[in-house]
C-alpha cells in the first residue's frame, strides 16, 4: 500500500480522506511531561488483572464459555490482510463485536475451558458514518492460519444469528456482573490507528485479552505515574470504569486503541 509506512496520515492511496476518528493507543500521552516508561504496561496489566479475578471467574461460574485464560490471538498476516480490505473496500472501521460461537468451528482455533459455545469477536468493515459494509464479516481472531480471509468470511445472516445468541445467554450474564449497567457490545479501531499500530507493532501475532477497565486515575496517582492529563483521562476512561474492552499485546507494547460502544 502506497502510504502504509507512514503514521497519523489523513489521505490513504490518494483516495481516503480521514479529518475526524483516530484517536490513537490510549494508554499512550495520559500523563504531563516525559512519560515515564512502562505506564502502558501498568494501565494494561492492570485492566487484565482485573478481569481475571472479576469478570472471568464471574463467567466461568454462570457457565459461560471463553477461550483459554481469557486470552486470544490474532496474527500479524491476517491484520495487514484486513487493512489491505479495508482499503479496497474504503472502510473507515474496523469492528469488533462481540458474539457467541460453537469452539468446534473449523475455522477456528480456540481452547475453551469447557464446552458449550463461547465469547467470541467477529470482526467487521464499516463506513465512516458507522454503517455495516454488507457482507464483510471475519472470524479473524484465532482463525485457523491455514485459511484464507476468503474461507474466514461469514455472511451477515450468521453474524446476525452469532448476535443473537449472545444477547440471549452471554450478554444477560454480562449485564448481571456489571450491574444490569450499560455495557461494551463492540469495539471500533479507525484505520489510521490500525495501520499506526501495524507499522509500529511488526510481530507474528497479537495477544488480545478480554479485559475490565480499571480505575486509571487511582491507579496513576498510587503507582506514581505522573500528572495524569484531564482531558484524555475524562476522554477515554471517566465514563468507563469497570466496562469490558480487549487490551491487544504486540512483542513488548500494549494497545487500547479502540471506542467503546454503546
Amino acid at each position: 500500500m502506497e502510504n502504509f509506512n507512514e503514521t497519523n496520515q489523513e489521505t490513504i492511496n490518494g483516495t481516503m480522506t480521514y479529518t475526524e476518528g483516530p484517536i490513537g493507543n490510549k494508554f499512550e500521552n495520559l500523563v504531563e511531561g516525559l512519560e515515564l516508561i512502562g505506564v502502558a504496561t501498568v494501565l494494561a496489566e492492570s485492566f487484565i488483572n482485573k478481569a481475571k479475578k472479576g469478570m472471568l471467574p464471574f463467567m466461568r461460574n454462570n457457565n459461560f464459555n471463553f477461550n483459554n485464560g481469557g486470552v486470544y490471538e490474532v496474527s500479524y498476516a491476517l491484520l495487514d490482510n484486513i487493512r489491505e480490505l479495508m482499503v479496497e473496500n474504503k472502510a473507515t472501521y474496523l469492528t469488533f463485536t462481540f458474539v457467541e460461537i460453537s469452539p468446534e468451528d473449523s475455522r477456528l482455533k480456540v481452547t475453551p475451558y469447557s464446552d458449550g459455545s463461547m465469547m467470541y469477536m467477529i470482526a467487521s468493515l464499516e463506513t465512516e458514518e458507522k454503517k455495516a459494509i454488507g457482507e464483510q464479516n471475519y472470524l479473524i481472531i484465532n482463525g485457523n492460519q491455514q485459511l484464507s480471509l476468503k474461507d474466514l468470511k461469514i455472511s451477515d445472516k450468521d453474524f446476525e444469528d452469532l448476535k443473537i445468541a449472545y444477547e440471549e445467554h452471554g450478554k444477560r450474564i454480562m449485564d448481571a456482573y456489571f450491574g444490569n449497567k450499560t455495557n461494551t457490545v463492540s469495539i471500533s479501531y479507525h484505520i489510521v490507528d490500525l495501520i499506526d499500530t501495524l507499522h509500529k507493532e511488526p510481530c507474528d501475532k497479537f495477544i488480545v485479552n478480554l479485559s475490565e477497565i480499571s480505575d486509571v486515575k487511582k491507579l496513576v496517582a498510587e503507582e506514581r505515574l505522573g500528572i495524569i492529563k484531564e482531558a484524555q483521562y475524562r476522554a477515554h476512561f471517566e465514563s468507563h470504569l469497570d466496562q469490558m474492552t480487549l487490551v491487544f499485546k504486540g512483542n513488548d507494547n500494549y494497545y487500547d486503541m479502540g471506542s467503546l460502544y454503546p
